[in-house]
């Protein structure tokens, strides 16, 4: 979830410049707030109003969004050679600041990656890339690729089991910078489909985990989540899908009256 100082001027980007599907809107009644959920797929991004009294703050936790580059083409321009068949920069910023790029993707993936800093080292000293890697593995995420500055995960099993195509989850060290994450107020939480809420609150105070849960399971919007946090102290909710989901991150239905 990305908390934003306008809702409407944000879902106009995504939806009227780069193609998403408006899946559901939700507005307060004097208009002060709104929440809305855009998708490719089986990818849903939600998207609600920072309270109008709080500075938007876009901190350094979203390096990036990945779109396939498919998405830019003109393909009948390209494919009869023509180098004015791309529509728009490999390259820019949408109209909150963060960074949109183009990415090589499989087909039917169109929003292909986020791309998530991490720190350099944790308070303890250890390495932060590679418990991030453990965390998300066991959670059911496999890796995919990766280096000493990055790791991509995703959810492979899925894709082999007919449940759509499974957006890339991608972590990367910023060798530009000291490595501080400086968090911000704009991006706000990640939410992935689990089998099994119960077992992986059962999983992380098993392992001695339990400072990790800020939310025991609980049922919302028909489904049952957990909270947990990742060890760049990000928010992740973990949740069971509702029957026929196929949702990477959660899509709660507010329908527009």
């Amino acid at each position: 979830m990305i908390r934003v100082p306008s809702v409407n001027a944000t879902l106009s980007y995504w939806v009227n410049e780069r193609g998403a599907t408006l899946k559901s809107f939700r507005e307060s009644p004097n208009g002060a707030s709104a929440t809305a959920f855009v998708g490719f797929g089986g990818f849903s991004l939600e998207i609600t109003s920072l309270p109008s009294a709080e500075e938007f703050i876009r901190g350094n936790v979203i390096r990036y969004f990945g779109l396939s580059m498919l998405l830019d083409f003109d393909l009948r321009s390209a494919a009869a050679g023509d180098a004015t068949g791309r529509r728009r920069a490999a390259v820019e910023e949408d109209v909150n600041g963060w960074t949109v790029k183009s990415v090589a993707a499989a087909p039917g993936d169109s929003f292909s990656r986020i791309c998530l800093q991490v720190a350099k080292s944790g308070s303890d000293g250890k390495n932060v890339l590679s418990e991030t890697t453990t965390f998300y593995k066991s959670i059911g995420m496999e890796v995919v690729a990766g280096d000493e500055q990055c790791v991509c995960l995703r959810f492979k099993s899925a894709e082999t089991e007919g449940d759509g195509v499974s957006v890339n989850l991608v972590f990367e060290l910023d060798s530009d910078t000291d490595g501080q994450l400086e968090m911000g107020n704009g991006f706000d939480h990640l939410a992935i489909i689990t089998d099994n809420v119960s077992a992986v609150f059962d999983m992380f105070n098993g392992a001695g985990m339990e400072d990790r849960i800020f939310m025991a399971p609980t049922t919302m919007f028909g489904s049952r989540i957990v909270g947990v946090t990742d060890p760049n102290g990000y928010k992740v909710y973990l949740y069971e899908p509702k029957r026929n989901s196929t949702d990477v991150l959660l899509d709660v239905a507010y329908e527009r009256d």
